[in-house]
């Protein structure tokens, strides 16, 4: 019971450092000019933090990352624009009036 204690003290230490260094993104402020991407990401990031403490085995709990919630990589050349959350095709569409992005 003593190491089940002393373990979930640093969990909770570990929790609410990462807690703290998010707190940055709940100001109206930034949040204002950023994607719903970006605000969904860090929010459903905060809320697996503020759980952590439910895990049943807390001698093997794994902290989230806030990437661990972004949406899904539509493609494999696609990049992440880490201010918008939002991924982009690595060439911006072609807007000649063709169906196809690929060119020869």
């Amino acid at each position: 019971l003593i190491l089940y204690n002393v373990q979930l003290y640093r969990i909770r230490q570990k929790r609410d450092e990462l807690l703290k260094e998010s707190d940055w993104t709940e100001f109206p402020s930034v949040r204002k000019n950023k994607t719903i991407e970006w605000c969904t990401a860090w929010d459903e990031y905060i809320q697996a933090l503020r759980d952590i403490t439910k895990s049943t085995d807390v001698f093997n709990v794994r902290f989230p990352t806030v990437e661990s919630f972004l949406p899904r990589k539509p493609y494999n050349s696609w990049l992440l624009d880490e201010k918008t959350f939002i991924w982009k095709a690595p060439k911006p569409k072609p807007n000649d009036g063709k169906t196809s992005p690929i060119t020869s």
